[in-house]
Order: C-alpha cells, then structure tokens, then sequence
C-alpha cells in the first residue's frame, strides 16, 4: 500500500482525545500519534493482510518519508498476521528489518505480544528470541523478555526462560520494568517454578522489587503470597537502608 493511501485511511481514524492520552503516556517521542485506538488498528490491519499480504511489509520497508506511529503499529500487526505463514528465513530477515523501528515500550510490547508462535514456528522462534535476549540494544532485549513471556512460560520452556530472564544485565529502565513484569506472570502461571528466584533473591533487587510490586497488584496471585511478598518487599528495603 502506498503511503498516502495508508496515511489518508489513519487520519481517518484519527482520534484526538486518545493521542492527547498517548502523548501523556509517552507510547512514542519519534513519530506523530493520531491517537487511533488498538482494536482499530488491528482491524484495518486484518484487512490490509487480506488485501495486500506481505506487500504492504515491503512497502512499508521502502517508505522514504518519516510516518505516522500508527504506520509502524499497522505494519507490525500484518507482519503478525502474516508470520505463520511465511517460510522460516524470510519470515526472521523481515523482522530483523522491522525491529529496526522498534524504539519504545509501546511498539516493543504491541509486537512482542502479537507474534503468537504455531508449531511449525515454535522452537525456531524461541532460538531466534535467545539471540535477541543476548543483544546489547535495549530494545531488543525487552522484545525477547516479552516474547518469551508471552510464549514460553509452559512447561517445556519455563526452566530455560526463567534463566535467561535471570542472566540479563543490561540495566535499561524500560527492560528491567520488563524483566519485572515477566517474573510477575511467571509466578501467576508457573508459581513453583518461578517462587525461587523472588524469594531467594536470585534476580537483582531493582527488578526484584518490580517483579514484587507486580505480583501484589495481580489477580492471578494469591492471599497468602501477596503476603509473603509484602514482607519481602519491606525486608530489601530494610536492607537497601
């Protein structure tokens, strides 16, 4: 789709509440926000995949100007619609190109959690995410933290996954609010599994008291946890002081 097609259909959709609240959340500093809310996103992205397939990908890669955010969330989605279908090379070389343009938390995280491995995808995605996990660009890192939390915290991957959130130590804020995050789901779905690493302080402290703060906030975590953790989070602070 050519670019100007695409931008008239956004500014379409334009939603100048919802972008004056995106700014405020600070989702992205680089591109203009039109404030075009998620699910209609996904939807004008269903139907570009339809259309267009992995063409709209390849234009999108030959845009010359600078774009809206929402040209960049567009893109993302068809890719994610798309990636089961694609052969393996081609569907890992386009990503690469496409995480080019991943520089905040909410292109990180909208991406990561809308890739959704099939089984022919399953182990070569998570050995493509190992590479990511190991990168020095933030960025990165946060997308494979998310990507394995979103896709490998089953039982077959949940040792693995867990140690490799454990050896990160790039230092970022927005990956150490990731690293936070993924130790607080793992609790919730693969609690004695991941219990260990909290309580026994096997993580560092700055994304232990995340990972804690987290865990008390979630529905998906107990009474009698919660509790525990509060003690936790007054103990590392007792002795931060």
């Amino acid at each position: 789709m050519k670019q100007s097609t695409l931008e008239n259909k956004l500014i379409i959709l334009a939603d100048r509440e919802n972008k004056n609240f995106s700014n405020k959340l600070k989702i992205n500093e680089e591109y203009e926000i039109l404030g075009i809310k998620v699910p209609l996103l996904k939807q004008l992205a269903k139907e570009i995949s339809n259309e267009e397939g992995l063409n709209h990908v390849k234009d999108f890669l030959n845009y010359k100007n600078a774009f809206y955010y929402e040209e960049l969330i567009i893109t993302y989605f068809v890719f994610s619609n798309l990636f089961n279908k694609m052969d393996r090379d081609n569907a890992f070389s386009t990503l690469n190109k496409l995480l080019y343009y991943n520089n905040s938390w909410a292109t990180n995280d909208l991406i990561s959690l809308s890739i959704k491995p099939k089984k022919n995808f399953f182990a070569p995605y998570f050995d493509y995410i190992v590479g990511k996990i190991k990168s020095k660009n933030p960025w990165d890192i946060r997308f494979a933290i998310i990507s394995l939390m979103s896709n490998y915290l089953d039982d077959e991957h949940i040792d693995m996954t867990l140690l490799l959130f454990s050896k990160v130590e790039n230092s970022s804020y927005y990956v150490e609010m990731g690293l936070g995050w993924a130790f607080a789901t793992a609790l919730a779905k693969q609690r004695d599994k991941t219990y260990p690493y909290i309580f026994n302080k096997k993580i560092k402290n700055s994304v232990n008291k995340i990972a804690i703060q987290k865990a008390i906030e979630s529905r998906r975590i107990s009474e009698s946890d919660k509790i525990a953790l509060k003690k936790l989070r007054e103990e590392l602070k007792k002795n931060k002081a």
